[in-house]
C-alpha cells in the first residue's frame, strides 16, 4: 500500500490534476473507478476509496473529481521501464501445483532485487536474503494464503523486533490464487483480516503477477530501499487497475 502523500504523487507524475484530501500517512488499500465520463483534454471520475488511518481503522470514502491531462506525457509514463533485465513472460495463468508457483516466485523476486543492486547472500531462516549498501532485505517464498504463510510473516515480524528497521521485510506471493486452491473473496479476506497487523509492522506482502515475473505488486507497506520504493510505487498504479478488471471479469 502507498500512502495518501505517495499516492497523490504517483497522480502528478502521471499528470493527472488528482489530489486525494485526506491525512498523508494514511494507507491507500485501493482506489476503484466506480463512474468515468470523458471530456475534451479532462476526465471527470467518481473514486470509491478504501484507506487505513493513523490507528488501524479501515475507512470508505467516495470522492469526485474532475482532471485535466496531458496525453503525450502519461503515454511517455506508460512506456518507461520499471525493471531493466526483463524476465520472458508465462504462457498461462495458472499454476498446476505449490512447487511450480514457488520456483517462479523465487526466480521472480531473485531477478528483481538483483536488477535493483543487491548482492544475494545465504543468510539462514529465511527463503532469501539480499544486502545494498547495509540494508538487508528478508524474504520468505508462499504461493498462496494459508496458515503457513502466515506463520511465516510472524517469523519475520519476530525478527523485525531482533533487528529493527535497518533492513526490510517482506512475504512473496502469487497475485491470484485461484488455481492453488483460493478464492478471490478467500484471498480478499485473508489479506483484510491481517492487514493492518502487517502494516504496523512494516511487513511487505509482494504479489507477482500470475504471467509478467517483471511485475511485482506492493499490498501493504514498501521496501525503504529508494530504487525499491519507486519501483514499487510504480506497479502499485497498475495493481488498482488489475484488480479492478479482475473484479469485473468475475461479476460477468
Amino acid at each position: 500500500m502507498s500512502t495518501v502523500k505517495e499516492t497523490n504523487e504517483i497522480f502528478a507524475k502521471q499528470n493527472l490534476n488528482i489530489k486525494l484530501p485526506y491525512p498523508e500517512d494514511w494507507q491507500v488499500k485501493s482506489i476503484d473507478i466506480l463512474e468515468k465520463k470523458d471530456l475534451p483534454g479532462g476526465v471527470d471520475v467518481l473514486l470509491g476509496i478504501k484507506m487505513i488511518d493513523e490507528i488501524g481503522h479501515e475507512i470508505s470514502d467516495l470522492y469526485f473529481t474532475s482532471s485535466e491531462f496531458e496525453r503525450e506525457p502519461i503515454v511517455k509514463m506508460q512506456q518507461e521501464e520499471i525493471k531493466k533485465d526483463k524476465l520472458p513472460l508465462r504462457d498461462k495463468f495458472e499454476f498446476a501445483n505449490e512447487k511450480e508457483a514457488s520456483d517462479y516466485l523465487k526466480y521472480a523476486i531473485e531477478s528483481l532485487i538483483k536488477d535493483k543492486g543487491y548482492t544475494i547472500l545465504k543468510k539462514e531462516g529465511v527463503d532469501l536474503y539480499g544486502e545494498k549498501a547495509g540494508r538487508g532485505f528478508f524474504i520468505f517464498i508462499s504461493p498462496k494464503y494459508n496458515d503457513e504463510c502466515y506463520n511465516k510473516t510472524e517469523i519475520l515480524i519476530k525478527m523485525r523486533g531482533e533487528l529493527g528497521d535497518a533492513n526490510d521485510y517482506g512475504i512473496v506471493t502469487v497475485a491470484f490464487q485461484q488455481s492453488l486452491g483460493v478464492s478471490p473473496m478467500d484471498q480478499d479476506d485473508w489479506l483484510s483480516q491481517h492487514i493492518n497487523n502487517f502494516s504496523r509492522n512494516h511487513m511487505a506482502i509482494l504479489a507477482v503477477d500470475n504471467k509478467n515475473p517483471n511485475t511485482i505488486y506492493p499490498l501493504t507497506v514498501y521496501p525503504k530501499e529508494k530504487e525499491m520504493r519507486i519501483y514499487f510505487l510504480k506497479t502499485s498504479t497498475r495493481w488498482t487497475l488489475v484488480q479492478s478488471r479482475a473484479r469485473q471479469q468475475r461479476s460477468k
